[in-house]
């Protein structure tokens, strides 16, 4: 009787066991379909995020390369007309000492040279611009 008591007792213990475990694995199985499915989301938006990262990364690059572009453009535009500048005055300074009298020329050129000079250096010659303006947008 007491085995028979026992056995039926441990049979509703087996079978609540059973009940619960059933429980617990459905639980766990919900909680970790929904950790699937957030983590998923999460993937996705990580995903989306960095590619548009990327995208925002590229056209950033693309901009700057156009300005530097724009600048190297605007640096050998400038030693250009600069180096015109250069040249238009140095001609006048020729023409007005070929204007003179030949006694007086060697005279005015001998004077002329302070002034070229001085133009030199406030309007610089230079012989390669493009050379001039890559060493300007590198920093050297």
């Amino acid at each position: 009787m007491k085995n028979d008591l026992q056995q039926k007792e441990n049979k509703k213990l087996e079978v609540w066991l059973e009940e619960h475990n059933a429980q617990v694995q459905a639980q766990f199985s919900r909680w970790l379909r929904r950790g699937l499915i957030a983590f998923g989301i999460i993937s996705i938006c990580v995903t989306v995020a960095l590619i548009g990262f990327g995208f925002s990364l590229e056209k950033q690059n693309d901009l700057s390369n156009d300005i530097q572009q724009q600048r190297f453009d605007t640096l050998v535009q400038f030693c250009q007309d600069t180096n015109q500048r250069n040249n238009n005055v140095n001609k006048e300074i020729d023409k007005a000492i070929q204007n003179l009298p030949e006694e007086q020329q060697p005279r005015a050129n001998e004077r002329a040279d302070p002034f070229r000079l001085i133009i030199n250096a406030a309007v610089p010659y230079h012989e390669n611009c493009t050379e001039e303006a890559r060493n300007l947008v590198k920093g050297q």
